[in-house]
């Protein structure tokens, strides 16, 4: 039997392949380049472990001594069970490479998604990167991540819809995961209605599909633990004025962040494309591309939704010059060089191999605002069941690394109530009367970061408190 020459093995790589890998690499490499932030995330695990052990969602609080015992909606149970399954396979590299999948599955949807809408390879790799400049800012390893191949999965079919209409009924199925991982969950309802309007306006014959599918999938919302309480959940964290108002990542888009400007300027730049191109925008294209930049206008974890949007709008508008076949092509050697080197790319930037111990912090390298050396020193001066007032930057890292000690606040901002958020300010800035507040909730431990410099200050005056330990990270106080 004649060997196959190796030109003809190859001949399935096309230059359409080589930007489809470059799209799912690029994006998982530049993903691997940076820290998963723990701030989000370490948290996360511990509640998943927790419900692994249990065999059940939490209802109740244990994590904090200052809402401990008080109702709590763990809306993102089902993140947190994947992200302590996938701790449990292969620690916090295991997460680095989990976090890599997420994200590359979620651009791979994306480019499918423009190629749906008519654009070519190249075109819907170029939009498709483009989106990830916009997003990648929001992309840190948290259960919103798991949400964002969930988005563009639901793009990608509804962009196909009329040549695949069959797929429409996966949506329903992606709701009920999506509505018990992340709170994000109703804009995969906006994507429906949006198209439901388009088949409408065409009469297509998917109308009557997508009406049923979203009829379907709104009621798939609700199949969880916690039923109607996720939409309580979502209403409630997207207008609690608090939550808005003080923390930043909620605060309205600005130019002033980087984030922010390259925002900006995509919307400015679509703004320029529509102006010059000569022909009328429709207006259910303005209202896909409006809604989205409003979302994240109104505050810059929505950035990453105008991200997926525009280039799966902007790719059923840009006409591109035809392309010959041996053009599309491409040269087989090329391709397979260019193949090779990307995913050469993303193996040396591989999580495994930058799973080392970061002398500064005593964590693991893959991993940022994970102050360990400071965990240790606790353990050292206070017993196991110390009430900790730590910085909210470190509350996700103690709690997953001194799960029996708790803390007075964390990053579920939603869970407290204004007073307790009052009180947590009021001592991390160094207000008057914050021993009283400290005294009355009984905070035997302080952690603070290197920022806070007034109430470290304090703290080194104050007789009560004894200066434990300090490094690069922040301080330890206990009481004298």
């Amino acid at each position: 039997m004649q060997p196959i020459p190796i030109r003809a093995r190859l001949g399935g790589l096309t230059l359409s392949n080589v930007w489809a890998t470059a799209v799912v690499t690029v994006s998982i490499g530049v993903t691997f380049m940076f820290r998963m932030s723990s701030i989000d995330l370490a948290y996360h695990v511990r509640a998943g472990e927790a419900i692994l052990a249990t065999h059940g969602a939490p209802s109740i609080d244990a994590f904090t001594f200052s809402m401990v015992g008080r109702p709590w909606l763990d809306q993102q149970w089902g993140a947190q069970v994947l992200l302590a399954l996938v701790y449990r396979a292969g620690g916090w590299a295991a997460m680095g490479f989990f976090h890599g999948a997420l994200v590359g599955a979620t651009f791979w949807f994306l480019w499918l998604a423009c190629r749906a809408r008519g654009a070519s390879s190249r075109l819907s790799a170029a939009l498709t990167l483009g989106g990830f400049a916009v997003c990648f800012y929001n992309a840190g390893m948290r259960p919103q991540t798991m949400a964002y191949p969930l988005f563009t999965g639901t793009l990608w079919i509804l962009a196909d819809r009329r040549a695949h209409p069959r797929r429409l009924w996966i949506l329903p199925f992606v709701m009920v995961a999506w509505a018990n991982v992340h709170g994000s969950f109703p804009l995969g309802l906006v994507l429906i209605g949006l198209s439901l309007v388009e088949d409408r306006r065409d009469h297509a014959a998917t109308k009557n599909a997508t009406l049923a599918v979203g009829m379907i999938g709104l009621v798939a919302t609700v199949v969880g633990p916690y039923g109607l309480g996720v939409w309580r959940y979502a209403i409630g964290i997207s207008t609690n004025e608090r939550i808005l108002g003080h923390f930043q990542e909620w605060a309205a888009t600005t130019i002033r962040s980087p984030d922010g400007a390259v925002f900006f300027i995509s919307a400015l730049a679509i703004v320029a494309f529509l102006a010059r191109r000569g022909t009328k925008t429709q207006w259910l294209t303005l209202a896909w591309l409006g809604s989205f930049f409003l979302l994240g206008l109104s505050a810059a974890r929505g950035e990453v939704w105008w991200g997926f949007v525009f280039p799966v709008i902007m790719a059923g508008l840009i006409v591109e010059k035809p392309v010959a076949p041996e053009d599309a092509r491409g040269n087989i050697v090329m391709n397979l060089v260019m193949v090779t080197a990307l995913l050469a790319f993303v193996a040396v930037l591989s999580p495994w191999s930058r799973d080392r111990v970061d002398p500064s912090s005593g964590a693991t390298a893959l991993v940022s605002y994970a102050p360990q050396r400071m965990v240790d020193a606790v353990h050292r001066v206070a017993p196991d069941d110390a009430k900790l007032f730590v910085t909210l930057p470190y509350a996700s890292w103690f709690e997953f690394a001194s799960p029996s000690n708790p803390m007075f606040v964390d990053p579920r901002i939603e869970l407290f109530p204004n007073d307790v958020w009052d009180d947590y300010f009021a001592v991390a800035e160094g207000h008057v009367g914050w021993q009283a507040i400290v005294d009355r909730w009984g905070a035997d431990v302080i952690v603070m970061a290197p920022g806070d410099v007034t109430i470290v200050a304090l703290l080194e005056k104050d007789p009560g408190w004894r200066l434990a330990y300090r490094d690069t990270y922040g301080t330890v106080f206990v009481r004298s």
